[in-house]
């Protein structure tokens, strides 16, 4: 029998032949392939087997494809043409879904689909899952709650941590449920961990402030220092309270402003309502005859013991000075200054300290009169606009105003000064401290 080589030459001369005389149906097709043994011939297959590479695919079905029938795997990629056809990748690409992969890889090393781009739809194509150490077959990797394309592309967390921040929050609770930041442990900056916000002291941990008094949740949940009767749930002003020698305010007038501001119209995050003002009557300061804007400043940086920690400054003197006028008090945003005797030396009854006291203490947190017309003025009359801000308004009264034509209280629920706290001591996030139901008095010493 003679050999295959033998018949191809044979069929090659007899081809020669056919050719020279124009009988190219001579040879036929004769491996059934589709292609006739003169086009095999031309092409380089060969004309007595129908599959010349033996990748899966005919010599004909690859020419109609455009593939190589003499090389099993046109693009190189590691899959042979017939089993890409089969799989219906492209034969002729070596990424099929061009996402970075291989298609070989992906079907044989991944388990992924060499047709389609991001298998698991999670918003990441596989070949970048891959490089990211993410499991192109889950969309969520981690198993956070929160796909691997949302956490890549629009968080910025990581697909391969639950809890990227490290606050014993997954990242899916906090991006979906809470509204913080997967990225950090302290979303709203206030010094206080997400998770010890929600689970120790009820705050809001998308808010810094969540009773919205000026101070933030932070250093109201400290459980020492200088503001320790603090409640982040609850509204809360501190003043320190300097006088000079002879000219110390009277206790009752100032438990009247306390019982003024715990009775206030608002609403507190934890369901109470008022403020709780707590004042610390604190140095007796040498007496000095006249005390004008200068003089408080001066005076303020001497004395003042709870600057930087969240405090109002208010200071009780022997005469104010305004502008050179004497008047009953003055104040700017977090300090205050004001008299307890009339202008011919007559001391102010307890009322009458009360209602200057809770004038300038309007003014240090936020009420004047460029938010109001009435304020400091008598433009408006006092059945009008019932207010201690009003110039009109008996001495013996006390309270803001609660509705038109300008509420007092509700500006301040919303706009109300709180000084700056910079330095106090923090909680220990571990320790599960009650900050609710604090009572405030006016302190005295």
């Amino acid at each position: 029998m003679r050999s295959r080589r033998s018949l191809a030459v044979l069929l090659a001369g007899v081809a020669v032949v056919a050719l020279a005389v124009g009988a190219a149906a001579v040879l036929g097709d004769l491996d059934d392939d589709a292609v006739s043994s003169l086009d095999e011939l031309r092409a380089g297959t060969d004309p007595l087997v129908a599959d010349t590479d033996a990748d899966g695919l005919p010599d004909g079905a690859e020419r109609d494809a455009g593939t190589n029938a003499t090389d099993a795997d046109s693009d190189g990629d590691g899959l042979e043409d017939g089993r890409e056809v089969d799989v219906g990748t492209d034969p002729l690409a070596v990424d099929t879904d061009d996402d970075g992969l291989e298609d070989a890889r992906e079907a044989d090393a991944l388990g992924t689909d060499a047709t389609v781009a991001d298998t698991d739809d999670d918003g990441l194509e596989d070949g970048r899952e891959v490089d990211a150490g993410t499991d192109p077959l889950a969309a969520d990797t981690d198993d956070d709650g929160l796909g691997d394309g949302a956490e890549v592309t629009e968080y910025g967390s990581s697909p391969t941590n639950p809890d990227t921040d490290d606050d014993d929050l997954r990242d899916g609770r906090e991006a979906r449920e809470l509204g913080t930041d997967p990225t950090t442990n302290d979303t709203d900056g206030d010094r206080l961990p997400d998770a010890v916000e929600l689970d120790v002291y009820d705050t809001d941990p998308t808010s810094s402030d969540t009773d919205d008094d000026g101070l933030e949740d932070g250093v109201e949940a400290a459980d020492s220092g200088p503001l320790a009767a603090a409640d982040p749930l609850s509204r809360d002003v501190f003043v320190e309270l300097d006088y000079m020698r002879g000219e110390r305010p009277n206790a009752t007038a100032i438990a009247l402003v306390v019982d003024e501001y715990a009775t206030a119209p608002i609403t507190n995050p934890d369901g109470t309502t008022g403020i709780s003002l707590h004042v610390v009557l604190d140095d007796a300061i040498p007496r000095e005859p006249e005390t004008n804007e200068l003089d408080s400043i001066r005076l303020r940086l001497s004395y003042f013991d709870n600057e930087t920690r969240g405090y109002h400054h208010a200071m009780v003197v022997r005469d104010a000075r305004l502008a050179g006028d004497r008047v009953a008090g003055f104040a700017t945003t977090g300090h205050l200054v004001f008299q307890t005797r009339d202008r011919d030396g007559h001391p102010y009854t307890t009322h009458e300290q009360a209602h200057v006291l809770m004038h300038e203490l309007g003014h240090a947190l936020g009420l004047s009169n460029a938010r109001y017309e009435g304020i400091d003025s008598y433009d408006v009359p006092h059945d009008r606009y019932e207010s201690v801000m009003n110039y009109n308004a008996p001495w013996d009264t006390l309270g803001y105003s609660t509705g038109a034509p300008f509420d007092d209280w509700a500006y301040l629920e919303t706009n109300m000064y709180g000084p700056p706290a910079l330095t106090v001591n923090l909680p220990v996030p571990a320790i599960a401290t009650s900050t609710s139901d604090i009572t405030t008095n006016a302190t005295t010493g």
